[in-house]
């Protein structure tokens, strides 16, 4: 099920092209009509069936979207042995595998300053003039713009005369300045330019404008980018187009099993070296926590040993005791599973995060949860299904996250109840296996428009 966060503008359609049509046009259409299951190009830059985040993403679209639409999905060649690999074992998904690589040299710059920024926008210049030739060839009904989805980089398939789909777009939230106190200069410069940079470009920077101008459908990953959509389809509501707003996030979940050996006093944290992912603030919460609950555990995840030898020294520094606590570098997707499904409760505390894959997953097993309430998390965890904190002053935020995560720890039943209400929340409103079809009948109505 999605959001119901959807504006129509009404008008003769999403397609930019003139209202006349020649005969050959036409045709072309009624073809099209006599198909049994729409044509649908994907960009998937990122897409790996044995990987999470971005990778995983792609993937999980890639496979519901060919359950319902004829798809060809356009994604780096790197990802090619392991795409076949899962195919062999598992069965073909009956997709059209568009592999596309840069030169060597340009892989090599990718490596030498380049970056996989500038990497992925000229993959997506060279993506254009191959999906203009199969545009040719197989007249798509759709063309669908994922993964690395920041409004900065729509690519340049809304060039091309099809209705465009883009999104989910994020990347519009900035960090408010209570959450970078204990950070370094260098973090809270960084932020503090990066937010003006943001929001100017959000506002005039032109690509991004022209592709939300030319969409049919636009999805949008949380309430920032919502709004930014919104306003897009003001800067075109009278010209003859329509544009679908709508909130979708760009993750899911698949059912997991429920346990029944769930800890009472194990906390989860799970995130990586970017310092956005917050993790000082963990470890001052639960340092106060652990002084008025010694029996209580915090385990820490996804840190490399570099960063983990950086917090010891910085909690040393501030007299941050770390009693109880216990670092893990990255782990292998079954280990974390287990880990969620021992967790008491589950701590998301990133300051700037468009959703946060880790919370779903979280949630998807059982673990109780608490986040910030602001950005992605504030819309996964609406309605109940897990305890938001308010950005404040950041004694105060530390105060209320103290006592919601002691209340948890006290009181097994509202930990019980927590879990199964996040539960039964994320899987309505965030299963794989839903947002395709949700998609698909949106495209209907745009091809038939």
């Amino acid at each position: 099920m999605m959001d119901a966060h959807i504006l129509m503008r009404l008008g003769e359609g999403p397609r930019s092209a003139p209202r006349s049509q020649s005969p050959a046009s036409t045709a072309v259409r009624a073809s099209a009509v006599e198909r049994t299951r729409a044509r649908v190009l994907l960009s998937a830059y990122a897409c790996d069936p044995g990987r999470g985040s971005e990778h995983g993403v792609g993937w999980n679209w890639t496979r519901e979207l060919s359950r319902h639409v004829e798809l060809w999905v356009a994604t780096r060649a790197n990802r090619r042995q392991a795409i076949e690999s899962w195919e062999r074992d598992h069965g073909a998904l009956g997709v059209h595998w568009i592999y596309l690589e840069g030169p060597r040299w340009l892989l090599w710059l990718k490596k030498h300053g380049l970056g996989i920024h500038g990497y992925y926008h000229l993959w997506q210049r060279m993506l254009l003039g191959r999906a203009r030739a199969l545009h040719r060839t197989h007249r798509f009904d759709a063309i669908f713009h994922l993964t690395m989805n920041g409004y900065r980089e729509p690519g340049y398939l809304w060039k091309l005369p099809c209705p465009f789909v883009w999104g989910p777009i994020g990347g519009l939230q900035d960090a408010a300045p209570a959450f970078l106190v204990d950070e370094p200069v260098r973090t809270r410069t960084v932020e503090r330019v990066r937010g003006w940079l943001n929001r100017a470009m959000a506002q005039w920077s032109w690509r991004p404008r022209q592709a939300r101008a030319r969409a049919a459908l636009l999805m949008a990953a949380n309430r920032d980018a919502v709004a930014w959509a919104r306003a897009g389809t003001r800067a075109v509501c009278g010209s003859e187009h329509r544009v679908i707003v709508i909130q979708l996030l760009e993750a899911g979940v698949v059912e997991q099993p429920s346990t029944s050996t769930r800890s009472d006093h194990e906390i989860l944290w799970v995130g990586s070296d970017e310092r956005r992912k917050n993790p000082r603030f963990a470890l001052k919460a639960f340092a106060l926590l652990h002084r008025q609950r010694p029996t209580a555990r915090l385990t820490m995840v996804g840190l490399s040993m570099a960063r983990q030898e950086e917090l010891r020294a910085w909690a040393d520094r501030r007299g941050c005791a770390l009693d109880g606590v216990a670092f893990h570098a990255r782990l292998p997707r079954a280990e974390l599973a287990a880990f969620y499904g021992r967790a008491a409760q589950f701590w998301f505390t990133s300051y700037r995060d468009t959703s946060g894959n880790v919370l779903l997953e979280a949630l998807s097993c059982g673990a109780p949860c608490i986040a910030f309430d602001h950005q992605g998390a504030a819309d996964i965890l609406a309605g109940g299904a897990g305890e938001l904190v308010r950005p404040a002053a950041p004694s105060d935020m530390l105060a209320s996250w103290l006592r919601t995560s002691r209340r948890l720890h006290d009181d097994a039943n509202a930990r019980r109840r927590l879990g199964e209400c996040g539960r039964t929340s994320v899987l309505a409103r965030y299963a794989w296996a839903d947002k395709p079809a949700a998609l698909v009948t949106l495209l209907d109505h745009l091809v038939e428009a």
